[in-house]
Order: structure tokens, then sequence, then C-alpha cells
């Protein structure tokens, strides 16, 4: 048995540290929520995190409140992907996506909800670089809207084209909100 500083004592922690199969895709998910969630931080936003993704919603982001307004603030819901299979060409990333997750995204909704997919290096050693100077998460995310999308014509997949001119950013979440705030839908 460890002990830590103070006297505490460590029982037992088990470390992945390269994980594979069902953990690789805990860790992708983890880090894009996390990535998510640097983005709101910076662009002043408050997030609250679904304890069940029943409606394709992961994480929900709120404007922080202008006094001088009487609306209530802006609400958006995400539905958090990651990619480690982003060549970084082409004007669209193409991504496949669960029939449920895409028609849960397409139907019209009180909140509006977006597709926000965080693509990250194949290494996942190199997903963060953590310095004095420094936090970079590598490498970038980018949003769509599927509200009022057609049905799909599969079974069990449908591939969205997400824009890369759309890239999931501090001031591109501020414009959001603020259309958001105004009525209209992204």
């Amino acid at each position: 048995m460890a002990t830590l500083a103070g006297g505490a004592a460590l029982r037992s922690c088990t470390v992945w540290v390269h994980s594979r199969g069902v953990y690789a895709t805990r860790q992708k998910e983890q880090f894009s929520l996390a990535f998510i969630q640097a983005v709101a931080a910076a662009a002043g936003c408050n997030v609250t995190r679904a304890d069940v993704d029943d409606e394709s919603v992961d994480i929900e982001l709120i404007a922080a409140h202008n006094p001088d307004d009487m609306r209530p603030s802006p609400h958006l819901a995400i539905q958090a992907k990651c990619t480690e299979l982003d060549s970084g060409e082409g004007d669209v990333l193409p991504l496949p996506l669960k029939l449920k997750n895409y028609n849960d995204l397409r139907a019209p909704c009180h909140v509006p909800r977006l597709l926000v997919v965080v693509c990250v290096p194949a290494d996942v050693d190199a997903w963060l670089t953590a310095t004095p100077e420094a936090l970079v998460l590598r490498r970038c995310a980018y949003w769509r809207s599927l509200r009022g999308f057609p049905p799909a014509d599969t079974e069990t997949r449908k591939t969205v084209h997400i824009p890369r001119s759309q890239r999931f950013e501090p001031r591109a979440l501020a414009a959001l909100m603020a259309t958001i705030a105004r009525g209209d839908t992204p």
C-alpha cells in the first residue's frame, strides 16, 4: 500500500495508459467532451452534462446571462463525436452517424442541437501536451446543425458531411449563441 502526501493511504488504482477497444472509445468520448468544455469556457459559456444520452445530447452549453436583456440565456445542446480518421483534406469531413443520432439531431426541438466532431491524431500521446507555457489539445473540431435534414435512406447509419469552414472554436461558439439569442437557429 502506497502513502500519499499527508499520510493518506492509496489502496489500489488501475491506470490504462494506452487503451484500445472499448477503452479507446471511452477515451475519445471523454476527450471530445473536455475539448468542447474548454471551448465553452473560453467563450464564457456554462456547461451541463447529461447523465443519460437518450436524445443524442451529451452536453448542453448555456451562454452567460446579459442582465440588460429580459430574454433567457441561450442554450445549445451538443452531440459529441471524436474521430482519428480525418485526413484533413477536402472541404467537408464525412462522418458516418448512427441512424438514431441522425434522426434525433434533425428533428425540430426547443433547444437547438448541433453535432460537434473532435478530430484527433491517431497517436493518443499526441492528443494533449501540457507545459508551463501552454495546454495544447490536438487537433480541432467542426460543427453542423442537422435540423431539417431529410429522412435517412439507410437502416443503420447515415453519413453526414460537415463543412471544414465550421470550426468549433470560442469565436464561432459566441456567434452561435448570439444567433440563438436573437431567436434564430444555427
